[in-house]
C-alpha cells in the first residue's frame, strides 16, 4: 500500500495543434454617428450634425480665425431622423424626429454659452390613429424655411401607409398645415428634395 502512494501518475503527452485562429465577425460594425450633415451656421461658418451615440442630435463647429478649437454641443434633441437648415434671418433651425414627436431648436446666436434653444414641441394634427414620424425634410425657397414630414399610418387592409405634413418655420416656431398635403402637391414641391436625400431609393428598397 505505500508503494501504491507514492507511485505517480502523468497524463499521456498532447500533440501540439498550433496556434488558433480567432473567430472573426464579419457583420459589419454598427456606426456610432450616423446621418452627418453639414450646413452653414450664421457666423458663416460650417458646421456639421450628427445622431450619436446616446441618440441625441449633436453639433460640430470647427474654429475660424481665433477660435482654433472646434466644439462639440448636444442640441438637446433626440431623434431617429433629423434635418437641418438656415431660417430667413440666418439662423440655424434643427428638426428632429422621434416616435410621435416632432420637436425644434433654434441657433442662440445672442449667447457663446449655450449654442441651442431649449427643445421645443411642434405641433401637428395628425390624429390619434398615427403609428410613428417617419421622415423630416426641409426646404429653403423664395426667403422661407419650409418642412416636411412623413407619418406612418396602416389602412384598412393593414397595410403600412404614409401621409405627408407640410409646414412652415415662423420665427422660432414651426405652423403646420391642418390637413395633410395632397400627394400631387407633394411631388411638385418636394420632389427634388426626395432625390436629393436619396428617400425615393428607400421607399422603392
Amino acid at each position: 500500500m505505500q508503494a501504491l502512494a507514492t507511485m505517480s501518475f502523468t497524463a499521456p503527452p498532447q500533440l501540439w495543434a498550433g496556434f488558433r485562429n480567432p473567430v472573426i465577425d464579419k457583420r459589419p460594425a454598427k456606426p456610432i454617428w450616423k446621418d452627418t450633415m453639414v450646413a452653414i451656421n450664421a457666423q458663416g461658418d460650417e458646421e456639421s450634425f450628427s445622431i450619436g451615440p446616446d441618440g441625441f442630435v449633436w453639433s460640430y463647429c470647427v474654429g475660424n480665425g481665433e477660435r482654433k478649437a472646434g466644439r462639440l454641443v448636444s442640441t438637446g434633441l433626440q431623434a431617429t431622423s433629423f434635418a437641418v437648415s438656415a431660417a430667413a434671418n440666418g439662423s440655424l433651425v434643427v428638426i428632429a424626429v422621434d416616435g410621435l414627436a416632432l420637436r425644434t431648436t433654434i441657433e442662440n446666436r445672442r449667447s457663446s454659452e449655450q449654442r441651442w434653444s431649449a427643445p421645443k414641441l411642434a405641433a401637428i394634427p395628425m390624429g390619434p390613429d398615427a403609428l410613428c414620424l417617419d421622415k423630416v425634410f426641409t426646404k429653403n425657397e423664395d426667403g422661407n424655411l419650409f418642412v416636411g414630414v412623413t407619418v406612418c399610418y396602416t389602412n384598412t387592409q393593414g397595410q403600412m401607409m404614409r401621409k405627408f405634413w407640410h409646414g412652415v418655420w415662423a420665427g422660432r416656431e414651426l405652423i403646420c398645415g391642418h390637413h395633410p398635403m395632397h400627394h400631387y402637391y407633394v411631388n411638385e414641391f418636394w420632389f427634388e428634395t426626395f432625390c436629393a436625400s436619396g428617400y425615393l431609393d428607400e421607399l422603392i428598397a
